[in-house]
């Protein structure tokens, strides 16, 4: 179970800051899905034990995968789902 976003898809409202926690025993990456997207944390970053926040501003849907243990469409991949509310 260390290889996976936990809920793997979230809904939350514009500025409702995320948190990841590694809670596992692997070092992971947190990617946007598309390139152009300016967050995410890299892997000497997300070592186990640590965390990343971010706050989204604009709504939309996020898409995000760990580069080591996916693909950014199949393995540990996740999504938030930001709404204008």
């Amino acid at each position: 179970l260390d290889n996976l976003f936990r809920p793997e898809v979230v809904e939350v409202p514009v500025g409702t800051e995320i948190l990841w926690i590694n809670q596992g025993r692997q070092d992971h990456d947190v990617v946007p899905v598309d390139e152009d997207e300016d967050w995410g944390v890299a892997l000497a970053d997300f070592t186990p034990g640590e965390e990343y926040r971010h706050t989204f501003t604009e709504p939309g849907e996020y898409r995000y995968y760990c580069t080591i243990h996916a693909t950014p469409d199949r393995g540990m991949i996740g999504t938030i789902v930001v709404t204008d509310q």
